[in-house]
């Protein structure tokens, strides 16, 4: 059933998941879970949000799957569920993150996939999730890519730390020596202060090992660094990838703001954009919306969704509309007030 018509799934299912690990090198490891897709169906292949990934079983994720589609799920090498996976003993990697070396996992991924299973990249369609929209920038091995309330500036995603890390670094022209340190020491500070509580609460949910603690903090740290100063339009996609944003209606201001702007001077440097608006949606769609967020993955994968229209999807009536020209740019202004 055409997505701009109507779309409705049961989440409730059981259906087989396969979990595995994948070995990038040493201290390195990704935890992910692979679904295979029914015969002619696309492959999600689902980047993390900055927590973690979502899994074969989050209604979300299910309906994809009862959907007909392959989904692979999986955590950054950096993230709790990844550095449990370590075999004991054997302590975390977290040298040298970045925001390039987090779309080297995710390809890294996408071909372990493609050699164990023959699914090939062209028939994979990679969707970032909020912080793991700035690494799918950096993505250039397959043909389209959506992005679901993406990262599109550190500022905007976090005003308060990207006022203090402006501080922190306008005051390093007064101590140039030392300058430098201390920025780099109060912003760990601050990150560790965060990630401390959430480290705790997901090893309770998940009974991941006390042991690797510290290791996780530091590992959250790191995604913290790799975004320092971020921004889609000093990063910008490949024009060769057809690239998808997925907006929520109810997103924070200040980085739907910024999501409408970075969309609009994009489309100015010739970017063919398609953008989804999902109302009656926070921040994290695939929670809030979980069938609008599968008939939206759906819908891009068969090719209904076109680059410069916004189509906005109404989960109480479980339809879309698709707007274009100054009815789209209107549409999208009003809503960044």
């Amino acid at each position: 059933m055409p997505f701009l018509v109507s779309f409705l799934i049961a989440l409730v299912v059981s259906l087989p998941t396969h979990a595995e690990i994948l070995k990038l090198k040493k201290g390195s490891v990704l935890s992910y879970q692979f679904s295979a897709p029914q015969s002619g169906q696309p492959t999600f292949l689902l980047m993390p949000g900055v927590n973690r990934g979502t899994l074969l079983e989050d209604p979300a994720v299910a309906g994809l799957v009862q959907a007909g589609a392959g989904v692979i799920t999986f955590n950054f090498s950096v993230q709790p569920l990844s550095i449990a996976a370590l075999p004991a003993g054997e302590r975390a990697d977290l040298e040298d993150v970045s925001i390039e070396s987090l779309a080297e996992e995710t390809v890294a991924l996408a071909r372990e996939i493609e050699r164990l299973y023959g699914i090939p990249l062209k028939r994979m369609v990679p969707v970032s999730l909020s912080y793991s929209g700035a690494v799918s920038t950096q993505l250039q091995n397959f043909p389209v890519v959506i992005d679901v309330v993406p990262l599109t500036s550190f500022t905007a995603f976090s005003p308060q730390l990207a006022a203090y890390y402006a501080s922190l670094k306008a005051a390093e022209f007064f101590n140039p020596l030392f300058g430098p340190g201390i920025t780099r020491a109060s912003l760990d500070a601050a990150y560790k202060s965060q990630w401390y509580p959430q480290v705790d609460s997901i090893s309770r949910q998940f009974g991941l090992p006390s042991a690797r603690r510290a290791e996780m903090v530091e590992g959250y740290t790191t995604l913290s660094r790799a975004v320092e100063g971020y921004s889609w339009l000093e990063s910008l996609p490949s024009k060769k990838v057809k690239r998808v944003l997925v907006l929520a209606e109810g997103e924070a201001k200040p980085l739907l703001r910024d999501q409408i702007q970075t969309l609009g001077k994009l489309e100015k440097k010739g970017f063919a954009i398609a953008t989804i608006v999902v109302q009656d949606s926070g921040h994290v769609i695939p929670a809030d919306q979980p069938n609008a967020y599968v008939a939206t993955l759906i819908a891009v994968a068969a090719g209904e969704v076109k680059p410069g229209t916004v189509t906005v999807f109404e989960p109480k009536l479980q339809r879309g509309r698709s707007l274009s020209g100054d009815e789209a740019v209107e549409f999208l202004r009003h809503m960044a007030r």
